[in-house]
C-alpha cells in the first residue's frame, strides 16, 4: 500500500469471536505513517518523543455499531544493557478498550495509555532494568515512550470487528 491515501493505518478486522492482532511499531520523529499496511500483522508510525508535554492523544470508535478493539503500549527490555532475566517484552497493564455502540461516538483522552507503559517491577527479579530506570523498590512503574531503558516500542492492537478507530493528536 502506498502513502497516497493520507495518514491512515489499515489492520485486520477480526470478528466478535476472532481477534486479529496487529503490531504498530513506533519510532521517534515528526508525526508520520511509515508503513500503513497492518493487514500483514505489522505497521509503523512515527511520533514525537516528548509525549509528556508536546501533544495529547484522543480516540473514538466509528463506523457501523458492533465490534470492539483493545490497544496497549509494549516495548522490549532486551538490549546491550539488559540480559538474562531482564530480557523480554513488557506490555502496559493500562490499555484502552473501544466498543462501537449505537448513537454518536465521543472522543476520549488516551494519552497516558498510548504514550507510557505501566507495569509491576520486581527489583529482585529484574535488577538491571530497575537500576536503569532508577527504581530501588518493587512496585508499579510508569515509563514514558522511548525511554532509553527499553526499545522496540509498539502499540499492540487487538481487533474484534471494530471497523474504524480514529486517533487524533493535538499539540499542547
Amino acid at each position: 500500500m502506498n502513502q497516497a491515501s493520507g495518514n491512515v493505518i489499515f489492520v485486520g478486522l477480526g470478528s466478535g469471536d476472532v481477534t486479529v492482532t496487529s503490531k504498530i511499531l513506533l519510532s521517534p520523529g515528526p508525526f508520520q505513517v511509515l508503513d500503513k499496511n497492518g493487514t500483514d500483522g505489522v505497521a509503523s508510525f512515527q511520533l514525537p518523543a516528548d509525549s509528556t508535554s508536546a501533544y495529547t492523544v484522543w480516540a473514538r470508535a466509528l463506523a457501523k455499531p458492533g465490534g470492539h478493539s483493545t490497544i496497549k503500549t509494549c516495548a522490549d527490555t532486551a538490549g546491550s544493557t539488559l540480559t538474562g532475566a531482564d530480557a523480554g517484552t513488557i506490555c502496559s497493564t493500562e490499555n484502552e478498550v473501544f466498543v462501537r455502540m449505537k448513537g454518536k461516538s465521543s472522543f476520549r483522552n488516551v494519552t497516558t495509555a498510548l504514550t507510557t507503559i505501566t507495569f509491576a517491577l520486581d527489583t529482585t527479579l529484574f535488577p538491571t532494568l530497575a537500576t536503569c530506570l532508577g527504581v530501588s523498590a518493587s512496585g508499579t512503574v510508569r515509563v514514558n515512550l522511548f525511554n532509553p531503558c527499553l526499545q522496540n516500542f509498539l502499540w499492540q492492537y487487538d481487533n474484534n470487528g471494530l471497523k474504524l478507530l480514529q486517533l487524533r493528536f493535538y499539540p499542547t
